[in-house]
């Protein structure tokens, strides 16, 4: 008798070793989710559209499409990321321009390039002022400069918003492009 109650022990013990062992060898997965303030960057809708006049009365109107939202994944890390891009909508040329949020690096990442910009911005760093363009005041501007300009990425600058994105561009002819809505 009291060999089987130390048989069932044994078997016991031997059970509950295993089962820790198989549960601590898991593998771990960390989750980097937006905050609030990350959230604050995320002002765009797919189809949404951006239009913008320039001096002479021109209008261009720019697109925002390819919406994607979920997580990059780098080992057991996933981090949040959202992502769209732009679109002027008479390019013969389709030079897209792309929009990107990510906690990659367990930071919060924010890079833009605009339809024709040449350069990525990382927005998250540089600083923002508040401004009045075309009537309309902004409280997060931040100043973009292209890298270099050629004829095919002829817009020199651009004025982003925080919260509103895009509020004006100029290009190499002195066209002021200035954001309607």
């Amino acid at each position: 008798m009291q060999t089987m109650n130390k048989f069932k022990h044994t078997v016991l013990l031997s059970v509950l070793i295993a089962g820790t062992v198989a549960f601590s060898s898991c593998k771990k997965y960390n989750y980097a989710e937006f905050t609030e303030s990350d959230k604050e960057w995320m002002i765009y809708s797919e189809g949404q559209q951006l239009k913008f006049k320039n001096q002479s009365g021109v209008v261009r109107n720019y697109s925002v499409f390819n919406l994607q939202r979920g997580y990059l994944k780098e080992g057991n890390n996933y981090d949040s990321y959202t992502s769209n891009n732009f679109k002027w909508d008479a390019d013969t040329l389709a030079i897209y321009g792309m929009f990107q949020v990510d906690k990659k690096g367990g930071g919060t990442n924010v890079s833009f390039s605009w339809p024709r910009f040449s350069g990525k911005a990382a927005l998250n760093v540089l600083p923002q002022l508040a401004d009045s363009i075309g009537g309309a005041y902004y409280s997060d501007l931040m100043l973009l400069v292209a890298s270099s300009t050629s004829a095919t990425n002829n817009i020199d600058s651009a004025w982003y918003s925080k919260s509103k994105g895009p509020a004006r561009f100029t290009d190499t002819n002195g066209n002021n492009w200035i954001r309607q809505n």
